[in-house]
């Protein structure tokens, strides 16, 4: 069982700092899971970010609510396991102001979402580079970083 506390309102359950700090969540699953399976976790996260992001936006225009509730759900828990905490955060406004019939906020919390997810991409993409760059080891991570910066351009 992990010893990550679990998304308290994601992340305003423990002292709460502005932006994407990785290192704090990331090198307590390193310990548990070990560095390569987390190396792995944060290249898919990254792999897949920008199309969760854009399919909320689908879901917002479309009137798909439950849909988008659904992936907001999943974006917030993802992202405070890797220590984004400001979009898992923006994430649970979003969810609630959709799923609270607050249509009148969903516009400016989706832009929002959308910031908050590019600093965590460019925080999260700079802590796996470091690890890549540790030495020959790291291969794995080096071309993790090359497979979510391609994901990341055809967004």
């Amino acid at each position: 069982m992990s010893r990550l506390s679990a998304p308290q309102g994601a992340g305003r359950g423990r002292d709460h700092r502005t932006g994407c700090h990785p290192d704090d969540n990331l090198r307590e699953l390193c310990d548990e899971l070990g560095v390569e399976a987390v190396d792995r976790l944060v290249a898919s996260y990254l792999a897949l970010l920008g199309g969760r992001v854009d399919d909320v936006g689908q879901c917002l225009r479309s009137k798909q609510y439950e849909a988008g509730s659904i992936l907001l759900l999943s974006l917030e828990t993802s992202s405070h396991l890797v220590g984004a905490d400001d979009l898992s955060r923006v994430a649970v406004d979003l969810r609630l102001a959709i799923e609270q019939d607050r249509g009148d906020s969903t516009d400016e919390l989706y832009c929002a979402l959308r910031r908050s997810a590019s600093v965590a991409r460019t925080a999260l993409s700079s802590w796996l580079a470091a690890r890549g760059e540790a030495g020959p080891e790291r291969a794995w991570a080096r071309a993790a970083i090359s497979s979510a910066r391609a994901a990341f351009s055809s967004a």
